[in-house]
């Protein structure tokens, strides 16, 4: 993984993971603090389509014992997220944690769009001017998530604004 603890602490300027939930929250209130995390965590990752910080927080933040706490294995989000649902449009999760499952039914929602067409191409502009980005209409979609964790919630709004939802 990409967002082992001492990157995700170096990235959020932080020297003890206990600060990270506190310190990611005040980031996501700051318009411009925001965006500027948002650079720093794209430098290092563009890849949205799985949760970044599943080693971090399980590893460091995870409420294992009072809460019974653990992350959703990637592949087990994907499955959950091609099955769930027959309402395109809604998705509610009461125990969102940092948003696994979540982020994994928003990327096969954005890939099932119907105005998102792959190009036949080798032309980079072509694949890009016909990407996802450009068609995909967050509007058409609600998204609800729930958690209870106060250590996970900062996580799952950096998660949700990040790609848009």
């Amino acid at each position: 993984m990409k967002f082992d603890v001492k990157t995700v602490n170096k990235l959020l300027g932080i020297d003890d993971a206990f600060k990270a939930p506190t310190k990611m929250m005040e980031l996501m209130l700051d318009d411009k603090k925001r965006e500027e995390t948002f650079k720093k965590f794209l430098e290092i990752e563009t890849d949205m389509s799985y949760e970044w910080f599943q080693e971090y927080f399980g590893d460091e933040q995870a409420e294992r014992k009072s809460k019974k706490q653990d992350f959703t294995p990637i592949s087990i989000s994907n499955l959950v997220a091609k099955l769930v649902g027959k309402d395109k449009s809604t998705y509610y999760e009461p125990a969102a944690g940092t948003g696994s499952m979540l982020i994994a039914k928003w990327w096969n929602d954005r890939l099932k769009n119907p105005l998102y067409k792959r190009p036949e191409t080798d032309n980079p502009l072509i694949k890009v001017l016909t990407s996802s980005i450009f068609t995909y209409d967050p509007r058409a979609y609600w998204y609800q998530a729930e958690e209870l964790s106060d250590r996970a919630i900062p996580f799952l709004i950096f998660n949700m604004a990040i790609r848009g939802m």
